[in-house]
């Protein structure tokens, strides 16, 4: 049986790879330790990101495309099961399971709905496949474009006939939206640091920090493997386990600003450009930018031609190596 894969809403690898920086929930770092009840709602909290991130943004494509309403309720029935599950499954995990394990769980349970459930489904129902891909790849679109080149969207819009007498309008939305968005990651960004070396997570500066020196010539035969090999980290403590939720939540957090900032942008282009075939011509033009941003060995991105294979998730990249 072939095996039909939808792309995967693409925003945190956006904000991991574009140069975009995760924010810190709004916490104080000289807050004391999270009572559990804190605690286990913002762990629940990250599972269920992890483990419905595909369902969230296949819900919102379903909601878009235009394909036959029984099969749209099919996919919005798989969905609805998908995130029943997501809240089920959170609550399963050992006490004092680590976040790694809490991760690789939501992982797995989002690849299980995605390389199975729905490729399953899309085995059965391929016409479905190519309308749900193009929102899906044009959510992506319109997340990249907010997070790298808001310009993208106005010259969208212009092809596709926004009046002269808008474009600046359009414009000033699109950069308002991305410095709102930089703007507040940069400044979260700088408070997680604060609270990462307050706490001891980050014990040495950062690469670009550290000075270059010539390496020391060899007087004598490197010590056998094991004197080379690292001392065990030190068991993280309670403040440093909180930073690193604070870490992890803070993907979260990144996903979400960026996702809201693109989908108002994408319904304030759309209000501009009224008649269907302008908004067709609008949605062509930011998928032809979008995969003008693909490699040539990864295919189109917008369903067309083979599909492309189910990913990974993205998790939170580590501050220190010891996590």
């Amino acid at each position: 049986m072939s095996r039909t894969h939808l792309l995967l809403l693409g925003v945190a690898a956006v904000i991991l790879a574009g140069n975009v920086t995760a924010p810190l929930p709004a916490r104080s770092a000289d807050a004391p330790v999270q009572p559990a009840a804190t605690a286990t709602a913002d762990r629940t909290r990250l599972f269920r990101f992890h483990a419905t991130m595909q369902a969230v943004a296949l819900r919102e494509a379903v909601d878009r495309a235009s394909f036959d309403d029984a099969l749209r309720e099919e996919l919005r029935s798989l969905v609805r099961e998908q995130l029943k599950r997501a809240d089920d499954e959170a609550a399963k995990g050992r006490a004092g399971e680590p976040l790694d394990e809490l991760l690789d769980r939501a992982s797995a349970l989002a690849r299980e709905f995605n390389d199975k459930r729905i490729a399953d489904w899309l085995d059965a129902h391929p016409a479905a496949y190519q309308p749900v891909q193009e929102q899906i790849a044009l959510a992506e679109a319109y997340a990249r474009a907010t997070a790298e080149e808001p310009d993208a969207i106005v010259r969208a819009a212009r092809a596709a006939g926004l009046a002269q007498d808008r474009e600046a309008a359009l414009k000033r939305l699109a950069a308002d939206a991305h410095d709102k968005v930089a703007k507040a990651n940069e400044g979260d960004a700088k408070r997680l640091r604060e609270a990462q070396v307050k706490t001891g997570v980050l014990r040495e500066p950062p690469p670009e920090a550290r000075p270059e020196s010539p390496p020391e010539p060899r007087t004598q035969a490197p010590p056998p493997a094991e004197a080379q090999r690292p001392p065990e980290a030190p068991p993280l403590t309670p403040e440093q386990q909180r930073v690193q939720l604070l870490d992890a939540l803070a993907l979260v957090d990144a996903h979400e600003r960026l996702a809201a900032a693109a989908r108002d942008l994408r319904a304030e282009a759309e209000k501009l450009l009224p008649e269907p075939p302008q908004r067709k011509a609008l949605a062509e033009e930011m998928l032809r930018w979008y995969q003008s941003l693909a490699p040539a060995e990864d295919g189109p991105r917008e369903g067309e031609g083979r599909p492309a294979p189910g990913t990974r998730q993205p998790k939170p990249a580590p501050t220190d190596p010891g996590f």
